[in-house]
């Protein structure tokens, strides 16, 4: 170890050391011990090469906790202290005899409340140092006085409310100063009197009243001033006369109601303006003229009725007017502005949208119109923006976009939602060029046949809320040269009529996964339908596709006959007055006649001849007469129950050639008779339950010889014949609720049939007899009490009528009631069904483990197993694939992955590959910093060299480490023969996911590691620091950094960039009008 000269220890737990870890050290150089709980650090006084301590996250309370108090010794190379997120209360001057060269000291985010006025005594080449967010009320007057090089001092987010008088006398070189959130009042001006080097102020969110111009004016050097959060009212003329590098200005948040004409004047180089959250209602029209360098405007959240004058803004890139009062625009409003690329005017006033008010800035991308009372877009009003991808129009009243929008042939993505459009859409209403289009809530009734299919770039599609009740697969139809990933399609929230129109989509639910190329409908599980048949308030995904049924009055099948135009037409189905009719998309499988409840006392007349289900229940016939529905040959069900129906005429029923169940229930009919039944050849079940029959002809059924139910319950049969009990076809019967006599000749015909058709009675258990004087033959005593009833399974034959037959005599009560409930053996079926049913599951899940632990992954968040996690690697997947699949990659797979509900951390080309380094040195690199390689495989992998080295690097990993590392996915069907054998040996062993799998997201997740939230405050601390505070000012010499974030980049940066869209349709496309002027804060947000 006495070479060692870095070392880093991160996120090891309640580490601790050995006091004399370090004296076996002396070469050390860098010491970094980041978030590992130590409270105690052995001594570093012996380590005298050493250069760079970072202790951040850790419970260390002070310098002597942390081995850098050292009285006899001095760390004359120490030049960089880092300790934020401690437990720090007070700061003593151990520092002075330790390291007297200390250059920068970071102690921010602990508990400080107190320092000692020696503290810095010693240390004379401090230059930066870092006390934000701590606990200060009060800082010791002559704290800096030894520090006469400091440039770089952060005390923001500490309760000072002033600094002491001289605070800052000896430090006059000082160029960053950070006093954000510290109760500052006007007083502060005074106290930065000395500071003329100073390049960049933060005084934001204080209690600052007014802008001091004597100061102002001997700050000449100053590039970046943040002022905002305090209470200025007034900006007077003269203020930043003399602020001729001021870069950006920073004045939200305040309480200013007016700009003077001269109120800029000298910001000759300001490139940021930053007004929002103000009180201003007048704004001088020429105002804004001296910012002619201005590159972002942010005017939001205040009270302006009109624009001010723009015209000599020529390098001006976004505009932000949002919430404010703006109820018109002038044709001259954005002219002269050749640089201007961004422009929001969302929450305003505006009503109507004039021709060519935005085809004057030439380079115009982004328009934000979001939130106002739009009424009226005159045509071509955006003729000549020719440059224009986004555009944002939801939340306004327009109901017309004919020839609004056609001429935008760059236009990327349109959002016109929550409007009043009621056009119906067609691809002649929109440009060509559009990717994504989201017309929800608004009125539009129909999509017309193709309204999409020339969009080869579409990629999203949302039709949700409208008033659109069918669609047709050709209205989403998309075109076969459409470029990338399949689009996806939004259209729940319509009142769909989810009827035989619709079926083809309640099918495709039921399809796997589309093939590549269709579009996608990404919301069939949430659609609700509101008409149908037996559809109103259902799910989609709830219904029967064959049961999705067209309602109709009067059609004619126009491609299959010429008779349309008479009226005993067959291919003219009328729909009877006072029905309601449905059918199936071909007319013929499926055709429901509902004439129930109508108060009908006769047949309808021309019932449709291809009807298949009637109703007529719910009527008042009293009778039917023969030959009343002649003609319905189709005709499967009829529905007659509840229609007081008390007589039924022989040859009623002749014609329902194909009629299968025929109900009958709840009327008055008393007889069965011969011949009432003739013609019902077909004829399954008959339901003549709840009637008042007494009498059935043993040869009533004669006619149906297919019968196998028949419903007799709760009717006035005393008496049945054999020859209908012992019917072999019988299924189901039902006897119960009749008043059947305890006759013993009766009894024993019934219960020698109960004997053969027993398991057929549904309802025997109920079966009852009454005893009355007519029994005769009755021994068993109830002629003494006419009226008993009696349970068929408590006679005992043998006791009731012991003059019958041996085989009746024989009959115990014992053996007739194990007749009627045969049970004995239930307990050992069941069993076995049991022992059968656990034999198939565990089957069922072995076989299916694997889809079992994706299931279990994906719906609970939890896995079976657990392999060993490489935490410490930086990537948690390397992506390899062909250039030629990088659409895949780009806009589907990456996004998934690095979602908020995911959050993998993804290694891809594209991005991640450093520019001019060895490509192959970089792939190995890639592969073994990943816990995962995901190979896409295709046709082009297969071709191309490097995508095959890439494989053969992951597969050398995988037998090195003994893991599964390796993720393929198989985009397509690929040409076996082309693959390496390396490859087919691992396709052969090992699992494999296809894209088509309808789980393929759901496997994907579960072959990817398990990863936990990674921000942390070492992510934002260790060995990254973005371009801020001093290294903005100039390109001094100052050392770099080497893992600490400085003070100034959490409260503000001064990024020199200009926002160019330029060339980069990445860029642009990621580019949010709502950030990119000004973050808001996260309610602006959510109102916005």
């Amino acid at each position: 170890m006495t070479s060692l000269e870095i070392l880093n220890v991160i996120n090891a737990r309640r580490l601790t050391f050995d006091q004399e870890a370090f004296l076996s050290c002396p070469s050390l150089k860098r010491l970094t011990v980041v978030a590992s709980e130590v409270s105690i650090m052995p001594s570093l006084c012996e380590n005298k090469d050493l250069v760079y301590v970072n202790l951040t996250n850790n419970k260390i309370q002070s310098f002597t906790d942390a081995g850098l108090a050292c009285e006899n010794n001095t760390l004359l190379s120490l030049s960089r202290i880092i300790m934020p997120f401690n437990e720090f209360e007070y700061l003593g001057n151990e520092l002075s005899s330790t390291a007297p060269n200390l250059w920068e000291l970071g102690i921010s985010d602990n508990y400080i409340n107190v320092i000692h006025r020696d503290a810095f005594w010693a240390l004379h080449d401090l230059g930066w140092l870092d006390l934000s967010s701590n606990r200060l009320r009060r800082l010791p007057p002559y704290l800096l006085r030894k520090q006469e090089n400091l440039q770089i001092i952060a005390l923001n987010e500490n309760s000072l409310g002033r600094v002491p008088e001289g605070f800052f006398g000896y430090s006059t070189k000082l160029r960053v100063v950070a006093l954000g959130d510290c109760n500052m009042d006007d007083r502060i001006w005074t106290e930065l009197w000395p500071l003329r080097e100073m390049t960049e102020l933060q005084l934001q969110n204080n209690n600052i009243s007014k802008l001091n111009r004597e100061s102002l004016l001997r700050f000449e050097k100053l590039f970046y001033l943040d002022l905002s959060g305090n209470r200025i009212r007034h900006l007077s003329e003269g203020f930043f006369e003399k602020q001729l590098q001021l870069e950006k200005l920073k004045l939200g948040k305040n309480k200013i109601e007016s700009i003077d004409r001269y109120a800029f004047e000298g910001l000759t180089s300001l490139l940021e303006l930053d007004l929002r959250k103000n009180n201003i209602s007048q704004a001088d029209n020429e105002s804004l003229l001296p910012l002619k360098s201005v590159l972002q405007l942010n005017v939001s959240f205040n009270f302006l009725s009109e624009i001010p004058c723009l015209k000599n803004l020529e390098h001006i890139s976004l505009l932000d007017f949002r919430f404010n009062r703006i109820d018109s625009l002038e044709l001259s409003t954005f002219e002269g502005l050749p640089t201007l690329k961004g422009i929001s005017l969302a929450f305003n006033n505006i009503r109507v949208i004039p021709r060519g008010v935005f085809n004057k800035p030439p380079l115009l991308q982004i328009l934000n119109l979001a939130y106002n009372d739009i009424d009226v877009i005159e045509d071509d009003a955006f003729h000549g923006a020719s440059e224009l991808r986004w555009m944002f129009l939801e939340h306004n009243n327009i109901s017309d976009v004919t020839w609004a929008f056609s001429s935008l042939h760059s236009l990327l993505h349109l959002d016109l939602s929550h409007n009043s459009i009621h056009n119906s859409i067609n691809g002649e209403l929109f440009p060509k060029s559009l990717q994504e289009i989201n017309l929800s809530k608004n009125q539009i009734t129909s999509v017309a046949d193709y309204a999409f299919y020339n969009f080869k770039s579409l990629r999203k599609v949302d039709i949700r809320y409208n008033l659109i009740q069918t669609l047709k697969s050709l209205s989403i139809s998309v075109s076969p040269a459409l470029q990338g990933t399949p689009p996806t399609f939004y259209i729940a929230g319509n009142p769909f009529a989810c009827d035989c129109k619709l079926q083809w989509l309640r099918k495709k639910m039921d399809d796997s996964r589309p093939s590549y190329g269709q579009p996608i409908i990404y919301d069939t599980d949430v659609i609700l339908c509101r008409k149908g048949f037996q559809a109103n308030a259902k799910f989609l995904y709830k219904l029967e596709p064959n049961n999705m049924l067209c309602d109709y009055q009067e059609e004619c099948l126009m491609s299959k006959c010429r008779c349309c135009d008479f009226q005993g037409c067959v291919c003219r189905f009328v729909c009877p007055h006072n029905c309601t009719c449905y059918r199936s998309l071909d007319h013929s499988t499926t055709n429901f006649v509902k004439c129930s409840r109508g108060n009908l006392t006769t047949i309808p007349m021309h019932i449709p001849s291809v009807s298949t289900q009637f109703w007529l229940d719910g009527n008042n016939f009293s009778s039917l007469h023969k030959f009343g529905f002649l003609g319905l040959e189709f005709l499967r069900i009829l529905y007659l129950n509840s229609s007081g129906i008390d007589f039924i005429q022989n040859r009623s029923f002749v014609g329902l050639k194909s009629i299968e169940v025929l109900n009958l229930n709840d009327n008055l009919l008393e007889e069965l008779l011969y011949g009432m039944f003739y013609g019902l050849e077909n004829l399954i079940e008959l339901n003549l339950e709840n009637n008042r029959i007494a009498f059935i002809d043993y040869s009533v059924f004669e006619h149906t010889p297919n019968i196998q139910r028949l419903y007799l319950a709760n009717n006035e049969l005393k008496f049945i014949v054999d020859a209908t009990l012992s019917n072999p076809t019988w299924q189901q019967l039902t006897l119960a609720g009749n008043p059947w006599s305890c006759d013993c000749n009766f009894l024993s015909t019934v219960l020698y049939n109960s004997i053969t058709i027993v398991e057929k009675i549904v309802d025997r258990r109920e079966l009852e007899c009454i005893a009355d004087n007519t029994d005769v033959e009755n021994t068993y005593g109830y002629n003494n009490r006419p009226g008993r009833l009696v349970r068929f399974d408590d006679i005992d034959m043998e006791t009731m009528c012991p003059n019958m037959t041996l085989v009746i005599r024989n009959m115990t009560r014992e053996s007739v009631t194990r007749v009627l409930d045969r049970t004995d053996n239930l307990p050992l079926i069941f069993a076995i069904i049991a022992i059968v049913v656990v034999v198939v599951v565990l089957a069922l899940v072995f076989w299916n483990k694997n889809i079992i632990q994706v299931i279990c992954f994906a719906k609970l968040g939890c896995r079976m197993s657990h392999e060993k996690s490489d935490t410490n690697l930086i990537y948690d997947a390397f992506i390899s694939y062909s250039h030629k699949d990088e659409d895949f990659v780009v806009r589907e797979l990456v996004p998934r992955l690095e979602d908020v509900d995911h959050r993998f951390k993804l290694c891809v080309h594209y991005r991640d590959f450093p520019i001019g380094a060895s490509i192959s040195e970089t792939i190995v690199s890639s592969v073994q910093c990943s816990r995962r390689t995901i190979l896409i495989m295709s046709d082009n992998f297969l071709k191309s060299e490097w995508c095959q080295y890439e494989f053969q690097t992951a597969h050398h990993h995988v037998l090195k480490d003994k893991t599964n590392r390796l993720i393929i996915i198989l985009l397509s069907d690929v040409n076996v023969n082309e693959m390496s054998s390396d490859l087919k040996l691992y396709l052969q062993t090992r699992t494999y996911v296809k894209y088509s799998d309808p789980w393929f997201w759901e496997k994907l997740y579960f072959a990817m590691p398990d990863i936990k939230h990674r921000v942390t405050p070492v992510d934002r601390i260790l060995d990254i620091r973005p371009e801020v505070g001093i290294g903005n000012t100039s390109g001094s010499g100052l050392p770099d950094d080497e893992g600490y974030e400085t003070p100034i980049s959490r409260v503000s940066s001064v990024h020199r960039h200009t926002c160019d869209f330029g060339h980069d349709a990445e860029a642009l496309a990621n580019f949010n009008i709502y950030e990119e002027i000004h973050p808001i804060d996260k309610t602006e947000k959510q109102m916005a």
